[in-house]
């Protein structure tokens, strides 16, 4: 047991050590980063290949091509500038260490192009539902074409940008996950910020078969789609009617009706059959809830095989 503790410890005190130089060229901030990874007793952690992202942590913009990097034998340096009058820290972030945090930048005046969330503030909202990120332009963005990136592979499902002024920029996003991470927002390849995103759901869905599992294609089954507490599993009993349409992945092989309103919280689908063995993931989806899937196997059906006995009666 006093082993598994110590291995555990020390997967756990690994952290990002981070100095900075900077220099002042024409009002902007360059900011020259070494980084090492080490653990708690300060020793260099030989590892390769780990993401790690910089970022200011005041939401300013970031100007860089690289401010994702990748250690190599634990270490890592490179440039990345500041602009704007503010003071601010350098962040480094990984999965599994503790983040870097550099001395104070004190930047120059210069007014040049960035943009930012107006405050730090936690933006929630549920799955499938736009989450609005308004930000404040410095200078004015022609041809607005943003990428995102929220560390963990939560993707931006689909965007709009509503309003745009030489001061004011407002995206609207849809997310299909639930999750509470920064996101990285970068235009022109290297103009990055970001903002703290909470994608919720209340609820979620969760599937099972009322009359038995689907052993076999061309059989009809019932499907029962249950609206559950999402943190509790309990059930919601819940007079609001939610729309769940079901689906089934590969395609084209799920027959019957897969679209039905719940009635105090559950929809029953009946006589559904599949029409071809094979593996398969069912799910069932409906705006602002948790989907729920199941995955299954349906074995070709059973061949009936019949025998004809024939009787030779002879006379004697």
């Amino acid at each position: 047991m006093l082993a598994l503790m110590l291995i555990l410890a020390q997967a756990l005190s690994k952290k990002i050590k981070l100095g900075i130089t900077t220099t002042v060229v024409d009002g902007y901030q360059d900011v020259y980063y070494d980084i090492t990874l080490q653990n708690d007793n300060g020793n260099l952690l030989e590892e390769s290949n780990v993401k790690i992202v910089l970022y200011f942590m005041d939401q300013r913009t970031l100007i860089s091509e690289n401010w994702i990097v990748y250690s190599s034998n634990g270490k890592v340096n490179g440039k990345v500038t500041a602009c704007c009058n503010n003071v601010v820290s350098l962040n480094a972030e990984a999965d599994g260490y503790t983040t870097g945090i550099s001395e104070l930048i004190n930047r120059g005046d210069r007014t040049c192009f960035h943009f930012h969330p107006p405050n730090g503030n936690v933006l929630t909202q549920l799955i499938d539902y736009e989450v609005h990120i308004s930000l404040d332009l410095f200078n004015p963005i022609s041809n607005f074409s943003p990428s995102f990136l929220e560390v963990n592979g939560n993707q931006v499902v689909s965007y709009r940008v509503g309003t745009h002024t030489s001061s004011k920029l407002d995206l609207y996003l849809i997310f299909e996950s639930v999750f509470e991470e920064k996101l990285f927002i970068t235009y022109g390849d290297y103009h990055t910020t970001w903002t703290n995103l909470k994608i919720k759901c209340d609820y979620k869905l969760d599937l099972t078969f009322p009359d038995g599992y689907p052993l076999y294609s061309n059989l009809p089954f019932s499907l029962s789609v249950s609206v559950l507490n999402y943190l509790t599993g309990e059930n919601s009993n819940s007079n609001e009617i939610f729309s769940v349409k079901i689906t089934l992945t590969p395609e084209n092989s799920l027959l019957g009706t897969t679209v039905k309103n719940t009635a105090n919280g559950a929809a029953l689908f009946e006589n559904l059959i599949i029409s071809q063995a094979g593996d398969y993931n069912i799910k069932a989806k409906t705006t602002g809830l948790c989907r729920g899937y199941l995955d299954l196997t349906v074995s070709p059906p059973l061949a009936l095989k019949a025998t004809l006995v024939t009787n030779s009666v002879s006379n004697i």
